[in-house]
């Protein structure tokens, strides 16, 4: 139950970590020429580098950044840090998988973290068990248990729609729920 929560946290620090402005840059450029710097999100990789930097390199970046986004980063290390290798893996390729996504489906997923976000913690964990159970089904069976009766009334209108949005940016294509929710 606690890897499932951590697994979940993942998936939507992965989205926060794409929805947030622009980010500061953790160690050179990406393969094929793509930096990290303004206007670009660090990812897991720039995570990655991150954590294999020495403890000195590390706090000497870190006296660098403003105080918020300082413990932004040491917050969002930690949370990594704490993740199994399995789950590293599963955030990596969320990762992946929403960079392909094109801007509008970006912004979708975007705007779905945040309105769910600005849900009570309740509806928060409810939908977590949701998103998790969603996550272990085949296409169909997901596409199945999102139009179903017992999720139609287990999730309000605006519910439905920040779960669909997030299936969307995080399984593969042909994944995703009706857009009728």
């Amino acid at each position: 139950m606690q890897a499932r929560r951590i697994l979940i946290a993942a998936v939507l620090t992965t989205v926060a970590v794409c929805a947030q402005g622009p980010r500061v840059q953790i160690g050179g450029p990406r393969p094929g020429g793509r930096g990290s710097g303004p206007g670009r999100n660090p990812g897991p990789a720039a995570i990655e580098r991150f954590s294999q930097m020495e403890p000195s390199e590390r706090e000497k970046f870190l006296e660098k950044l403003p105080p918020e986004r300082r413990k932004a980063v040491e917050d969002r290390f930690n949370r990594y840090n704490q993740l199994s290798p399995e789950q590293k893996e599963q955030v990596q390729e969320n990762y992946q998988r929403f960079q392909k996504l094109s801007s509008e489906e970006k912004d979708n997923a975007r705007k779905a973290f945040r309105r769910f976000n600005d849900m009570p913690e309740d509806r928060q964990k409810t939908m977590r068990e949701e998103m998790d159970s969603l996550r272990k089904m085949t296409p169909d069976a997901r596409r199945e248990r999102m139009t179903s009766p017992d999720f139609v009334e287990k999730f309000d209108h605006h519910e439905r729609r920040v779960i669909r949005d997030m299936e969307k940016a995080f399984h593969e294509p042909g994944g995703e729920g009706e857009d009728e929710l």
